[in-house]
């Protein structure tokens, strides 16, 4: 029964090089959307898809039905890990252990196999079977819902055997998974195909590549600016700038190739060009403008806005709060044009570095 053979291996390196240095940022309410849920969803979505609904811990004996290994070809799956003894790795949403005891025999006892999962009763299924077949190496963890509760640089690699679609909180769970990775660490993902229309599982229960690499592809971008120190370092080695024109540079690339279609411009051209005439804009108003300030600055109290401004300038220079000393500016009617040259004076002006 081919269609049952694994669905999707995407190995992702999302900790190459080096542990992210600090937590992710937490959580954002937006990140999450809620509509009325379907018949196989919970009615919550992430970047576009509806988180499908968990299997509880009652169905457990059919992640250890006799077939299963012929049906979904878990002997095929496992030489794709690479795994050799003395490895530590983690399998998330291990239900009964069936992937995990399988991980134990090749890491061997010099090893360690994370058997993590959400459901005590899972829980307590899969540290009896792994006792049964003296897999000692196997060590169940209790997960939340948003974290894997793994130590932190323990694991070379982490594997979620379909699994994920259903995770109630993905980017914070893979979050926890990147903050437990060693460095160089893999996370390998295996659901069964979106593309492949042949599969007779619910669409929730499948997910296609390219979601997977978009989902997973944001969680390693953040991890990569982590890695650099966060937001501010990686503005200054131009990593923001680098990631925007290499987007930039594949959007192009698809358009001049027809893979992407962009209306008027590769498909769908009008047969002549429309004229326009560019927008000029009317002197008068620049000296109109000219005169407006002139006049606001003879109706002002000029010493008060010099005092406060002098005052934003030891706060910038300083560690004390700007607004205030901006906001008593302001308020004194100076301009956004002299609030921002009074930082200018303190701060200087950024110029970005050019990377290649």
């Amino acid at each position: 029964m081919r269609w049952r053979c694994i669905a999707s291996l995407l190995a992702l390196t999302l900790a190459a090089g080096s542990r992210p240095a600090a937590a992710l940022s937490p959580p954002e309410p937006a990140r999450y959307e809620q509509a009325a849920p379907s018949a196989d969803g919970i009615g919550k979505r992430y970047m576009g898809r509806e988180i499908a609904h968990v299997m509880g811990w009652q169905g457990a004996a059919w992640l250890e039905r006799a077939e299963r290994e012929q049906e979904e070809r878990t002997d095929l799956l496992l030489p794709e890990l690479r795994l050799t003894p003395g490895m530590r790795v983690a399998d998330v949403g291990a239900g009964t252990g069936y992937i995990a005891r399988r991980m134990a025999r090749l890491v061997g006892p010099s090893g360690k196999v994370y058997a993590v999962d959400v459901q005590p009763e899972m829980i307590r299924m899969l540290r009896d079977t792994a006792a049964k077949d003296g897999l000692t190496q196997i060590e169940p963890v209790l997960a939340t819902a948003t974290d894997t509760k793994l130590p932190a640089a323990s694991v070379d690699l982490v594997i979620m055997v379909d699994v994920y679609h259903e995770l109630e909180f993905p980017y914070e769970v893979l979050g926890s998974i990147v903050k437990a990775l060693k460095p160089g660490g893999r996370v390998v993902f295996v659901e069964y195909r979106a593309e492949d229309a042949s599969v007779p599982i619910k669409p929730l229960h499948k997910m296609s590549e390219a979601q997977v690499k978009r989902e997973a592809g944001a969680l390693a971008l953040m991890a990569q600016v982590e890695q650099m120190g966060g937001a501010v370092a990686a503005i200054e080695k131009g990593f923001q700038k680098s990631e925007i024109e290499s987007s930039a540079y594949r959007i192009a690339l698809g358009i001049d190739s027809g893979e992407r279609i962009v209306v008027g411009l590769n498909r769908f051209k009008a047969a002549s060009e429309e004229r326009y005439e560019p927008l000029r804009v009317d002197p008068s108003i620049e000296a109109d403008q000219r005169s407006r300030l002139e006049a606001l600055r003879a109706r002002r109290d000029n010493a008060a806005v010099e005092r406060h401004l002098t005052e934003l300038r030891e706060a910038a220079a300083g560690s004390a709060n700007c607004l205030v000393p901006m906001r008593e500016a302001l308020r004194e009617l100076a301009t956004v044009g002299e609030v921002c040259g009074a930082l200018r004076e303190v701060w200087g002006v950024y110029k970005p570095q050019e990377f290649f």
